[in-house]
């Protein structure tokens, strides 16, 4: 496997899951944030730690955890350590509580890497929060998986099987179904994913999910229905993580205006002074990714949708 150090972590009381992604996190390749731990599991971990990891430094961060059980799994809200982190970027799950604003301070002032806040509090009782976002990725769908949605729902290839825009194919196709969610299941392994941005992500429903067919809005337009299910969220707001760790928004730039420019050929752009690059949600075809990016803007458009957009344009914030 190539691993030449490693470390065996004392589990906690009442852990049920034995993972150590609700207790430590690398944020750099000589220093690990800690969430403070009771005596003597304490001294326990420490001394693996400083054993295992000679050099590195351990920093201990606050632990505001409170035991909860779902369906026989411990909570994980709460837990600010349960963080993805990779070469640019640390996405650290927030959960609507007095204490986001101040952990998203200390963990950002450990390290270079920006810090994105994921929100993780419609889905953290359920055991898990960002760094459990990749539970519902297989193998068989790993080469057509586009990200994961901040609820754990995979996004998929933007194309169907047809290889065409699945709402607004070219050619005689027809449109794919999906529920008011703008979620499906997958014909092979009935894994349910998205193929367009759904602000059930960010406030998941509860009971049935009726069909998009069976509501109005949604069969009217899918494309303008998936931009009014964010409309409780117009500001640059975090609604996945693409494969290649770029950050994916909602429809709404921090000014609270709909991104309809802008957007190279993967549906991503420069959206900051400091030349941060993104992909966001939209009412066109590719709607969150169409490729990994950056990209180019060429002029010519896709032809395998009917709804393409008008055009490919640099932000203002694109290196001249």
């Amino acid at each position: 496997m190539g691993v030449h150090q490693i470390a065996i972590i004392p589990e906690l009381p009442d852990d049920t899951t034995g993972h150590a992604d609700g207790m430590l996190m690398w944020v750099s390749n000589d220093k690990i944030l800690l969430s403070q731990a009771s005596e003597p599991q304490r001294t326990q971990i420490m001394g693996e730690l400083e054993k295992s990891f000679p050099g590195v430094k351990i920093i201990e961060i606050p632990d505001y955890y409170q035991y909860a059980t779902w369906k026989g799994f411990t909570s994980a809200c709460n837990i600010f350590v349960n963080a993805i982190v990779t070469d640019q970027y640390l996405y650290m799950p927030t959960f609507n509580g007095p204490h986001d604003t101040s952990m998203f301070d200390l963990i950002q002032s450990h390290t270079i890497k920006k810090v994105i806040a994921v929100p993780a509090e419609k889905v953290c009782f359920m055991g898990g929060s960002v760094r459990c976002l990749s539970w519902q990725s297989s193998s068989d769908s790993f080469n057509t998986l586009a990200g994961i949605s901040v609820d754990g729902v995979t996004i998929l290839n933007v194309n169907s099987a047809n290889n065409v825009d699945p709402f607004y194919p070219a050619g005689n196709f027809t449109p794919e179904s999906v529920d008011a969610c703008l979620g499906h299941p997958n014909p092979s392994n009935n894994g349910y994913h998205y193929h367009i941005a759904s602000g059930c992500a960010l406030n998941p429903p509860t009971g049935k999910i009726a069909s998009c067919k069976n509501t109005p809005a949604c069969n009217a337009s899918v494309a303008n229905y998936t931009i009014s299910t964010f409309s409780s969220y117009r500001t640059l707001t975090v609604i996945g993580i693409a494969k290649d760790g770029h950050v994916i928004y909602g429809p709404y730039n921090s000014n609270g205006q709909e991104v309809a420019s802008g957007f190279d050929i993967c549906n991503g752009m420069f959206y900051d002074s400091i030349g941060n690059y993104a992909y966001f949600a939209t009412r066109t075809y590719p709607y969150i990714t169409g490729c990994f990016g950056p990209g180019n803007y060429p002029s010519v458009l896709p032809s395998c949708t009917t709804n393409k957009p008008k055009a490919y344009t640099k932000s203002s914030y694109v290196l001249k």
